[in-house]
């Protein structure tokens, strides 16, 4: 019954209703001569004001007097739902149902208008926990293609699952071998707007949706496990972590509400009683529309908090749900975004945060000189002859330079030998005809490849000082050596290597450094000459090299302890406890358990511009918490002041107070604005 009349109060459009009514009595009023006519003469306008009266009071004060009653009887507290209807019931009782009507019918408009504030900010969170289906298609084991319809909670890793066209994965998994091909749309996992075409061998979250056409998909992850879930997870976790102001109100909202009733009862039984035996002071009733009774009434309505209590939650409900609509999930909640918008430092790992941690080409070198482009791809595609079968970073980026160049890769290597840690060494037929002729091809450290092929004096000093100089200038190198013809000298080379900075790491630094008052640091386990090389490309100027996860994390806790609040920015395991020790920690992407368990912020979406878009979000939630403060406090004592001192009549007071906790409801939806930072 309590829940029923809960939801009955919290509904808008009976709060609508309600007030519609309240307007409709006033009318009435109007039309027999204003206020304090007794109704009993009023004719058609007296039954048409007890009528509108009547549905006023059983939509707006009886469900509010039950729900006091029970805060009182059952709960055993006072909060400000108590005050606010017991000076509606007190107004009612002095002769004042107006008065009453219109305080209970506007608290429990702004009460309704608050939960769909609160709402329409919890709107993209609460749409996740929604978005996976409670059904799958799985293909029967050793069928001929058939499905069978099962609920999620019945499906296993390793079952094939069919996703048809416009429906949404029900499981983190990997499309099978002619598994089929659709343009899948990620949005509402990792926020991305543009789908992105998917086949055989690719993953896919749980939540992803098929655009275009039908896919079948191995689970890997399901239940609790899947990405969708977790996400989930995180995001309950944000809602419950509430700003610091409302555990304050939380823990003195009972003694707060106590104290409000005494000064409220000291001050209708107290100025009568002062300003009778004062002579100086005019006397001042107990009834009566200047009375004390009535200015008591006025400061309960006034001394509710109402907006300091709306104020600050909404505003950081907002922000979440604007970052989480953007692929930027803030585990940590309201105190995460107070940190980050305090904080003076961002700090960021190197390698796979604002690089790819995957090295790619750079240059190719050749004893001798600048041999041409042709050269170049002679000497990649007997690399890439090589490492086609390797899964190593360095086989990756020679194979991955191979199809930028279109090379065709020699199928047959004769004599193949490679020694772990090395190189490799085998004979290849780089130009691919039967009758050609295959060349030795020698391939990985320096030394290796000098004592593979015998060069010269020269040929040896300059594979040793190119190999030092990269390696100095913070690059890796893989020497080749290939002998085409028997006596001959071989052709020497010097493939280099890099970590490629991301797409987007320039903007994103570009764009903090841009504010001002932030430092930008780099920190990372790298050797100082790697860390100056990237630090240079980023213009990061602060940065910190050879450093191990306990050094990155007594960094972070001198930078905390001496006034500069730290964000940092990690992607690893290796990252997490400078992630715990942070101000506000954030991982980039899913990927690390580790990681995310110790951030307080995950990019979904792995984005380094998101970085700048939630730090300038978390500025601008701290400004309209504070607006809402400040125009609560402002409201709440002007009111109070004005209701005591008999300058403001009571509906003028519920106005204003309920007025201002409508405002401040709508100042923090402008959160909701993704283009809106302040």
């Amino acid at each position: 019954f309590l829940r029923a009349v809960v939801r009955f109060r919290e509904n808008l459009r009976v709060a609508l209703v309600a007030l519609a009514a309240l307007v409709v009595a006033f009318g009435a009023t109007a039309a027999a001569g204003g206020v304090g006519v007794g109704v009993g003469g009023w004719g058609p306008a007296g039954a048409v004001f007890k009528a509108a009266l009547g549905v006023n009071v059983g939509l707006a004060l009886m469900p509010a007097v039950v729900s006091a009653a029970a805060t009182v009887l059952l709960l055993r507290t006072a909060n400000i739902e108590v005050l606010m209807t017991l000076a509606a019931v007190l107004s009612v009782c002095s002769g004042a149902p107006l008065e009453g009507a219109l305080l209970a019918t506007l608290y429990t408009l702004s009460h309704a208008a608050e939960k769909a504030v609160t709402a329409k900010a919890r709107g993209d969170l609460d749409s996740l926990q929604a978005l996976l289906p409670e059904r799958a298609l799985r293909i029967v084991v050793g069928g001929k293609g058939e499905v069978e319809e099962i609920a999620l909670g019945l499906l296993m890793a390793g079952d094939v699952v069919l996703v048809r066209a416009g429906e949404v994965v029900p499981c983190d998994g990997v499309i099978v071998e002619n598994g089929g091909e659709a343009f899948v749309s990620l949005e509402h996992v990792t926020g991305e707007a543009e789908p992105r075409s998917c086949g055989p061998g690719e993953a896919l979250p749980a939540g992803a949706r098929t655009v275009d056409g039908a896919l079948k998909v191995r689970a890997t992850e399901v239940g609790a496990e899947s990405t969708i879930s977790r996400i989930v997870r995180l995001v309950t976790e944000a809602q419950n972590n509430r700003p610091r102001l409302q555990g304050f109100i939380d823990r003195f909202g009972k003694t707060y509400s106590q104290a409000v009733l005494l000064i409220g009862f000291l001050l209708a039984f107290g100025i009568p009683l002062v300003t009778s035996v004062v002579p100086a002071l005019a006397a001042i009733p107990f009834l009566g529309s200047g009375g004390s009774f009535h200015r008591a009434l006025g400061f309960l309505v006034a001394a509710s908090p109402c907006a300091l209590v709306l104020g600050a939650p909404v505003a950081y409900l907002g922000a979440i749900s604007a970052c989480s609509r953007r692929g930027v999930l803030v585990k940590g909640g309201a105190r995460a975004i107070e940190a980050a918008a305090a904080a003076r430092r961002v700090a960021f790992d190197k390698t796979g945060t604002l690089t790819s941690g995957q090295p790619a080409v750079t240059d190719i070198r050749h004893f001798g000189g600048n041999a041409g482009r042709l050269a170049d791809d002679w000497v990649v595609t007997a690399a890439a002859a090589l490492e086609r079968n390797a899964v190593h970073p360095v086989a990756k980026a020679i194979l991955a330079q191979a199809a930028e160049r279109k090379l065709a890769i020699a199928e047959r290597v004769d004599g193949f030998e490679a020694v772990p840690g090395k190189g490799l060494t085998g004979r290849v037929h780089i130009f691919g005809r039967h009758g050609a002729p295959s060349q030795l091809v020698v391939l990985g450290r320096y030394e290796y490849v000098t004592a593979g092929l015998t060069l010269s004096r020269e040929e040896e000093i300059w594979l040793r000082e190119e190999t030092l100089y990269a390696v100095d200038s913070g690059q890796s190198t893989v020497a080749v050596a290939i002998q085409g013809v028997e006596g001959k000298r071989p052709h020497v080379s010097l493939i280099l290597f890099e970590d490629t900075v991301r797409p987007d790491a320039l903007e994103a630094v570009g764009k903090l450094a841009a504010k001002g008052g932030t430092q930008l640091s780099m920190v990372t386990g790298d050797h100082r000459p790697v860390a100056r090389r990237f630090s240079k490309k980023l213009n990061i100027v602060d940065y910190y090299a050879d450093l191990k996860p306990e050094d990155k994390l007594a960094l972070i806790n001198k930078w905390n302890e001496g006034g500069d609040w730290t964000v940092m920015v990690g992607d690893g395991i290796n990252d997490a406890p400078a992630l715990v020790a942070a101000a506000t920690g954030i991982s980039m992407g899913l990927g690390s358990a580790t990681a995310v368990e110790a951030s307080d912020v995950i990019l979904t979406r792995g984005h380094l511009n998101d970085i700048p878009f939630f730090l300038r979000k978390a500025k601008a939630t701290q400004r309209i918490v504070k607006q809402n403060l400040f125009l609560g406090l402002a409201v709440m004592l002007f009111v109070t002041s004005s209701s005591v001192l008999g300058s403001a009549p009571l509906w003028l007071c519920v106005t204003l107070h309920e007025g201002s906790t409508l405002l401040v409801g709508l100042n923090a939806l402008r959160l909701l604005n993704d283009s809106w930072h302040g």
